[in-house]
């Protein structure tokens, strides 16, 4: 690219342009910044947190749903077994375990539906 000066419709100018087979140096003075949309820094912010808090409690939901349907996919198996102090064990863990993943999905799902619009 040879040395010259260009205008830019924003009213700028193209002040140094070098250029070579490796790199091009551009240096430019003024102009006006391009629109970028009336959407604000913290309005961002405040879609990428109600993004972030749907797509927990949608994981969170999907998890408790996978879990009760595993344990009783996974008990009655080993009931038609005959495995039912094995069945009796894993009743045990999914006591344990319901109130937990139950608790997560709650607690995601209230964030959820009352964070601020």
């Amino acid at each position: 690219m040879a040395d010259e000066d260009r205008s830019i419709e924003d009213g700028g100018s193209v002040v140094d342009v070098t250029g070579s087979s490796e790199f091009e140096i551009v240096e430019i003075h003024g102009g006006i910044e391009p629109d970028r949309g009336t959407i604000s820094i913290d309005d961002e912010i405040k879609k990428k947190q109600a993004d972030t808090a749907r797509r927990l409690a949608y994981i969170v939901i999907g998890a408790l749903l996978a879990s009760i349907l595993i344990h009783y996919g996974s008990v009655f198996g080993l009931e038609l077994a005959g495995r039912s102090t094995v069945a009796e064990k894993l009743d045990d863990l999914f006591r344990i375990w319901l109130p937990v993943i139950s608790g997560f999905a709650g607690s995601a799902t209230t964030y959820f539906l009352t964070r601020e619009h």
